[in-house]
């Protein structure tokens, strides 16, 4: 399409990023999350963080990226990058990601949601999260 009317996308600058980290808090299923939002004007305007217990590391961290886009979403953006400890291979629908391979089966709900506010999007992609960022995250985390 850009080379169709003479100009060429190679990149943007996102309107906000999204930080996701998950940990495991020793005990089996004994898991914690944190996420962030920074706008690139204002700084970070959305942290959050839980506790969950009982849950598979798979629905956590969907569970965490779905608050995320949710957020994002909530708050009218359109460019979005998403920064995670987790490998997103087979959470997004990125058909040129490596890594663990998309997940087979049915879809759950929150699966199909998450597909549904990652495409509402009018440019997204997954980057790398920044040092300060991770460790904050952590931290908070830790405090869930």
């Amino acid at each position: 399409l850009g080379d169709k009317y003479g100009f060429r996308m190679t990149g943007f600058k996102a309107d906000c990023t999204i930080n996701l980290h998950v940990e495991n808090r020793g005990k089996t299923g004994k898991l914690a999350w944190a996420c962030s939002i920074i706008h690139y004007r204002r700084g970070r305007i959305v942290l959050a963080r839980k506790f969950t217990a009982d849950m598979s590391k798979d629905d956590v961290e969907q569970e965490a990226l779905l608050f995320g886009l949710q957020q994002t979403q909530r708050l009218l953006q359109e460019k979005v990058d998403v920064a995670a400890n987790i490998p997103l291979q087979g959470i997004l629908p990125e058909e040129n990601m490596p890594g663990r391979g998309k997940r087979g089966g049915v879809k759950s709900k929150q699966q199909e949601d998450i597909v549904k506010a990652w495409t509402s999007f009018r440019l997204r992609r997954v980057t790398r999260m920044a040092a300060d960022e991770a460790e904050f995250l952590r931290k908070e985390a830790a405090q869930a």
